[in-house]
């Protein structure tokens, strides 16, 4: 994996019109370059583009600063961390629904089981939350969004270890693991073998995750982050149990 971000504290905001481009805070008094040059008009206008996730109508939320790092990274592996109620759940559908307006975009979710989809709060009811006002479509028996565009998402889980072979002849542009660390190793690294795209495309092939810490999976997951431990996370000398590292994984 080649990222990580520890998240703010809390990240539901109050539901805004959505914008295909929200504006990131920018100075108020005119930007200057290090040199201490006023920055033209146009850089200026280079330098939000830069600062600002891609976005579609169909997210309604405006992401935190932590979250609209996550969805700027440009890698295609890239892991959320954190404690409970950092908007890590939010974030993994936001960045799978900034591409939902692109023709043949294909993107899924999953959780380990179908109960923590449904689970109150869970994938499954914030997508209906974001989307039902919306023109996508539902298919509960695939459950599946069906967009205008031709673009979808799914909700998938891998109860079983054999679940995976599943999605053995499926193509996806982006893949999103919910609680990662209660999937194991082999699931994950074989789903990541369903990330395909058709020739030309523009759309990123993107591999995302997040996770609480704990559950069965939390080793392997730490160790493929090659996540660096605060010092505060020691005991004794040891990497005291159920604690994320706080700083990044190198790119």
């Amino acid at each position: 994996m080649t990222a990580t971000l520890s998240p703010a504290r809390s990240s539901r905001t109050t539901p805004s019109a959505a914008t295909h481009r929200p504006q990131p805070v920018l100075p108020s008094s005119p930007a200057r370059s290090q040199t201490g040059t006023k920055l033209s008009e146009q850089q200026v206008k280079v330098l939000r583009s830069a600062l600002t996730p891609r976005m579609t109508k169909y997210i309604p939320h405006k992401p935190t600063p932590k979250q609209a790092a996550f969805l700027l990274l440009p890698v295609r592996e890239a892991f959320y961390g954190g404690a409970a109620g950092g908007g890590k759940s939010d974030a993994l559908l936001m960045a799978a629904l900034q591409y939902v307006d692109m023709p043949g975009y294909s993107a899924i979710l999953f959780r380990r089981t179908f109960s923590d989809l449904a689970l109150p709060g869970a994938l499954l009811e914030r997508s209906t939350e974001w989307l039902k006002p919306t023109d996508a479509k539902w298919d509960d028996n695939k459950k599946t969004w069906h967009f205008p565009s031709g673009a979808t998402l799914t909700f998938g889980y891998l109860e079983h270890e054999n679940d995976k072979y599943r999605y053995q002849s499926s193509e996806f542009n982006f893949i999103g693991f919910d609680e990662l660390t209660q999937f194991t190793e082999s699931q994950y690294r074989y789903l990541f073998s369903r990330l395909r795209r058709l020739k030309g495309s523009e759309v990123p092939l993107r591999m995302r995750a997040a996770s609480n810490p704990g559950g069965e999976g939390h080793e392997w997951v730490r160790a493929s982050a090659a996540l660096i431990s605060r010092p505060s996370a020691r005991a004794g000398g040891r990497r005291r149990a159920g604690r994320w590292p706080s700083r990044s994984a190198p790119g």
